[in-house]
């Protein structure tokens, strides 16, 4: 029973942590959006369009996230002689899809860090 709470401990601990990274993603996508209002007609097109493809990313990180909720559901939901027989294929799962969101993370937040430079970059020239 220890092994199955720690595990389930670490999927909601690394839900979390995501929450938390999507909650500032979207934070930080407001605030460019904001900034791109400031930009004059052509800039702020192609911004807005950036940004859109942001939080269509965010969308779909969101539908991971969810996935993950649903796996840590279904694992609370199984006793324990179930999950002895579910353990390995849960630990794959989990694993694969934790390495799919880190790196679609890591993708997201690298266009955000971009975009927010580029904005910055454009304001400042003003």
């Amino acid at each position: 029973m220890i092994e199955k709470d720690n595990f389930q401990a670490g999927i909601e601990a690394q839900l979390h942590q995501w929450h938390a990274q999507i909650e500032s993603a979207s934070q930080t996508i407001a605030d460019l959006k904001e900034k791109a209002e400031k930009l004059e007609l052509d800039a702020k097109r192609d911004f807005l369009s950036h940004i859109e493809e942001l939080e269509s990313k965010i969308a779909i990180t969101k539908v991971k996230i969810d996935e993950g909720q649903e796996h840590l559901d279904s694992i609370k939901a199984a006793g324990e002689e179930a999950w002895g027989e579910i353990k390995t294929g849960s630990q794959q799962a989990w694993g694969d899809l934790a390495q799919g969101l880190n790196e679609a993370w890591d993708t997201m937040k690298t266009s955000v860090d971009q975009a927010s430079l580029k904005i910055k970059d454009i304001i400042s020239k003003k």
